[in-house]
């Protein structure tokens, strides 16, 4: 029996989990105000006009919330000249200071600041990957570790009115944790539940909860998690949502609206940020098209309340509701002018437009790009598309064996429904494969196209719901465009891999080498090996757990200074920065996974 849906979801008009106020100064969160955007400077802490300058630039774009990293008791200090120098410049935004390892950091910086951020996994608990059996008494003196260190910051945030995120990192989860919950959502809840257990107890509750990874699904099933949980406690604390280390340009941006649009459109999230490989200031108009695009217009006024016929939170098990295609990689369809594949159908019989259907599951390296058929008709003889309006009843229509369901929508609240509807026919459809018909707003400009699409469909890719995506082009919009913002939407949703998978940190003032010019070095000379992961991280807090799954890896060690990783394992340490890049290219080369570019 699978459990039901995280909470009761009205697919048709979703409503804000219902979170309660907490005060960031004098800026409240919570499911009752507007969704707030955020963002994290680059600048070392200890430069304070670099600071400065930096958070102004992100104030002016629309920034609400501005986080500096405390990595020391030295810098927590200098928060204070950060601080008053904003404010002398009539600057008046939230401060929230980053805090790991240092948790004497974090009781500095909670009487400066506005609000303080701890990584439960590396606050008290170490990550070593080093792995054991815990029993009872081990654990619980583990708890009572953790209270006598994070207790103290908890009673000095309550008595300067400072708020506190408990933001747990996918890569940073502890031994601890993952010797017992293994590297999961269930894990991401558990680090960041016992920390707010903390705070219940010494009755403070201007606590706001975080659960990112850079693999969109593992943060949108965490979320899913954190929120059933924070349900059947009967309170809700607000949560900041975002998908870590997601990288940048078109990838980054994609990957940042697949997880956050799908949580949003579910009514999870008070305050998000989208982290990106670039310039700060560069991520604020990304959040703002995330958040007015998640917003759900009501396309019914019924509320329709379903048990889910699968399990929302298994990311890692193979499912998909079409029993007859579940071993067809998800389909691409672009319109290639005069190539055809075949009619479409809508439930009348009328004959519309006729595109070009390339599945690759019909080639046997799917980390190619896929060729263009010339004889597409040959290739798909005897399938047939039926175009059908979400008006329309399902029940009456009668689908022989074969048959393409194609569903145009236009926003996200056309998605919802169209979930929604997935759902209550999920039996009729079982063996019949739906493809998403994403058709762009006329406003809608070239360089937006690829946001937009990921947010749009972003809550049907995430649960495997469609088997497909069919692009209508913009005006200025190339067909070389278009192809690859449909190859990247479902490698984002990690549906199809046909691209060189990057893991990149957004920088911020731990970083000690130009993580953003590094990122289009390494991306410009490995962007041909397809199908491989590479991490580019600015410095070792998140670095070794959040490139686990990455086969190499580039992290920052000191001034300079770079580790190269295969997997999780140093391989080469201390390499000078300017020969980096051919190091890490010798090593890809030396395992045999090197290929010219063509």
């Amino acid at each position: 029996m699978l459990p039901q849906w995280v909470y009761t979801i009205d697919f048709f008009s979703p409503k804000r989990l219902p979170t309660h106020k907490v005060l960031v100064g004098d800026l409240p969160l919570g499911s009752q105000y507007p969704i707030r955007i955020q963002s994290m400077v680059t600048a070392n802490t200890m430069d304070t006009k670099a600071v400065v300058e930096e958070t102004l630039r992100l104030v002016e774009q629309g920034c609400e919330i501005v986080r500096i990293t405390a990595p020391n008791k030295k810098a927590a200090e200098h928060l204070a000249e950060i601080k008053k120098e904003l404010r002398r410049r009539q600057c008046k935004v939230p401060l929230v200071a980053d805090i790991h390892y240092t948790p004497s950091a974090a009781l500095v910086a909670a009487k400066i600041v506005e609000k303080v951020r701890i990584n439960p996994g590396n606050y008290v608990d170490k990550k070593r990957f080093q792995y054991k059996d815990y029993s009872e008494a081990e654990w619980n003196a583990a708890l009572e570790r953790i209270y006598e260190r994070f207790a103290p910051l908890v009673k000095v945030c309550k008595e300067h009115g400072t708020a506190l995120r408990i933001g747990v990192n996918h890569g940073s989860l502890s031994d601890r944790i993952l010797s017992r919950y293994g590297d999961t959502p269930q894990g991401m809840v558990e680090s960041a539940w016992e920390f707010l257990k903390i705070c219940e107890d010494l009755n403070f509750d201007q606590v706001v909860l975080s659960m990112k990874a850079s693999d969109p699904r593992i943060m949108v099933h965490a979320y899913r998690l954190l929120a059933h949980r924070m349900l059947k406690h009967g309170k809700c604390y607000p949560i900041h949502l975002g998908v870590t280390e997601a990288g940048s340009g078109l990838d980054g941006r994609m990957k940042s609206a697949i997880g956050i649009a799908t949580l949003l459109a579910e009514g999870i999230g008070d305050t998000i940020r989208v982290s990106l490989a670039e310039p700060a200031e560069a991520e604020i108009p990304v959040a703002k098209q995330i958040v007015q695009w998640s917003q759900c217009s009501k396309v019914g006024n019924q509320p329709v309340n379903y048990t889910l016929p699968y399990d929302p939170y298994a990311f890692n098990t193979p499912r998909t509701i079409f029993s007859l295609w579940k071993d067809v990689t998800p389909w691409i369809i672009l319109p290639y002018g005069a190539q055809q594949c075949d009619m479409i159908w809508n439930p009348t019989g009328e004959k519309t437009e006729k595109p070009t259907l390339v599945p690759l599951a019909n080639y046997k390296n799917q980390a190619d790009t896929y060729p263009l058929l010339e004889n597409p008709e040959q290739s798909f003889q005897g399938i047939h598309f039926v175009a059908l309006d979400l008006s329309f009843p399902i029940e009456r229509l009668s689908l022989p064996e074969g048959r393409i369901l194609v569903v145009r929508v236009s926003d996200i609240g056309q998605s919802i429904q169209l979930r929604g509807w997935l759902v209550r026919y999920w039996e009729q459809l079982r063996s019949t494969p739906v493809v998403l018909r994403l058709q762009p707003p006329e406003n809608l400009t070239s360089s937006d196209y690829g946001l937009w699409a990921a947010t749009i469909a972003a809550p049907l890719l995430i649960d495997k719901l469609i088997q497909g995506i069919w692009l209508e082009p913009t005006t200025h919009l190339s067909l070389k465009a278009l192809e690859e913002i449909a190859q990247t939407l479902l490698q984002s949703a990690r549906l199809r891999i046909t691209q060189t998978e990057y893991i990149a940190c957004p920088s911020c003032g731990r970083t000690l080498f130009d993580l953003q010019t590094a990122t289009e070095k390494i991306k410009k000379h490995t962007k041909h090996l397809k199908g491989l992961k590479i991490a580019i991280m600015g410095c070792i807090v998140n670095g070794p757990g959040e490139m686990a799954d990455a086969d190499y890896g580039y992290v920052g060690a000191g001034p300079g200074r770079i580790h190269l990783y295969r997997g999780k394992t140093i391989v080469r340490r201390n390499v000078p920065e300017d020969q980096a890049l051919q190091a890490l290219i010798e090593l890809i080369k030396s395992d045999g996974k090197w290929h010219d570019p063509c």
